[in-house]
């Protein structure tokens, strides 16, 4: 049963961070397409392993995925909208609030705040010499 938790689990992150963009299909078709029809005992086996249901799980993953394209690839939140095949920029912006407490906007300059804050640690840093431990 493991075994199977285990693939469903990469099935969705597989899904979710493979395609460019995202198959306008229902999870639950992918699902049962590749593990035939997934009954409800397995359903509740997957909640009680994961803390969260098959669709808590496939939306926290489509979060991280925000996530990396709102760090690295600075999209903007209507192209990233269209890329996981969001309704609107409203859901995903209420997804993303309520799995993170932030909405993307907040996210975005907690990522910049910390990066001003690296930027000043290691100006404070340069020329100055890393104690030793060998004194």
């Amino acid at each position: 049963m493991g075994s199977l938790i285990d693939r469903i689990i990469l099935t969705i992150i597989e899904v979710v961070h493979s395609f460019d963009k995202l198959p306008d299909v229902n999870y639950q078709e992918i699902i049962n397409d590749k593990f035939d029809q997934i009954n409800q005992p397995i359903i509740k086996i997957f909640s009680d392993v994961m803390g969260m249901s098959i669709i808590q799980f496939i939306v926290s993953q489509k979060i991280e995925r925000i996530k990396v394209h709102l760090i690295y690839d600075d999209l903007p939140l209507s192209e990233i909208t269209n890329m996981l095949n969001y309704k609107s920029e409203k859901l995903l912006i209420a997804q993303f609030k309520k799995f993170t407490g932030l909405t993307p906007a907040q996210y975005l300059e907690l990522k910049i705040a910390r990066n001003k804050i690296i930027s000043q640690s290691s100006k404070k840093s340069d020329g100055k010499r890393s104690p030793s431990l060998n004194q």
